[in-house]
């Protein structure tokens, strides 16, 4: 069952694609549960090794995801940024902050020249 504020933005007018996840993710869990467990397992390669910058975006609100149970998965990046949004729950990390996530990509992102 999705926390209350998570449930009315599946539910709000224009987020069906919001929706439409959900409802996949509950319907075929298997995706899910394959990356469940293969999060819970030892890593054939550490963060130390990833030599792109890491971003982070949490709830505060967030008890899906909550920012500090990922302290073990965030543990060793080189570059790692961690935003955490106050009063805000596990799907409006993105839907509500999704303009902020995608404004930062350009910094993270190079482009090739023309």
């Amino acid at each position: 069952m999705l926390p209350e504020r998570d449930a009315a933005l599946v539910t709000a007018r224009g987020a069906p694609a919001v929706a439409a996840s959900v409802r996949e993710a509950l319907t075929c869990p298997d995706g899910y549960l394959r990356d469940a467990a293969l999060l819970h397992r030892e890593w054939q390669h550490g963060p130390a090794e990833v030599a792109c910058p890491v971003r982070a975006w949490f709830g505060e609100d967030d008890d899906r995801s909550p920012a500090d149970g990922a302290s073990r998965l965030l543990a060793g990046f080189a570059d790692l940024e961690v935003t955490i949004r106050p009063a805000t729950s596990h799907l409006a990390t993105l839907v509500a902050h999704w303009p902020d996530v995608l404004a930062s990509l350009p910094d993270l992102v190079a482009v090739p020249s023309s």
